[in-house]
């Protein structure tokens, strides 16, 4: 009997790990010389001329549903979270303290595209943004002068 309870048991939690799909996630922090808007194509972002900034006094919070995340790992400009479930319906992240910007947007360097605009205070110093579900494990977080 024991070995039945045992086995269902770690069937579920394999099910789980698999649906969840636990992966090391990174978010760098980057700042850009040109203007950008949600609709601006690959080309554009490359040429915007977006470099790694420091992130020294700056903190990155993930949230997936109602979980909070701290980053592991604080790496110049990037934050790394260590297994953390990508394909959760809700994810969302929050930046305090970063140099003031006209407009942020989270972008998927992998896949080229800039996935959304994200919202600032009005200092343009602290930011959040809707992550989404099924992403990349690898994102940009760009900060860029008003278009």
């Amino acid at each position: 009997m024991f070995v039945i309870v045992a086995l269902i048991v770690a069937a579920v939690v394999i099910t789980y790990m698999r649906f969840k799909n636990f992966e090391t996630i990174t978010y760098e922090l980057r700042s850009c010389a040109s203007p950008l808007t949600a609709e601006s194509s690959w080309e554009e972002v490359e040429a915007a001329g977006c470099e790694p900034i420091d992130a020294t006094g700056v903190t990155m919070t993930l949230f997936e549903e109602k979980s909070r995340h701290e980053p592991d790992l604080v790496e110049g400009g990037a934050f790394t979270f260590e297994s953390f479930p990508i394909n959760t319906p809700a994810q969302s992240f929050e930046i305090l303290g970063t140099p003031p910007s006209g407009a942020g947007f989270l972008v998927d360097p992998g896949g080229e595209i800039i996935r959304r605009q994200i919202s600032s205070n009005a200092a343009g110093t602290d930011w959040s943004g809707f992550t989404g579900d099924r992403g990349p494990t690898q994102y940009w977080v760009l900060f860029t002068p008003e278009p």
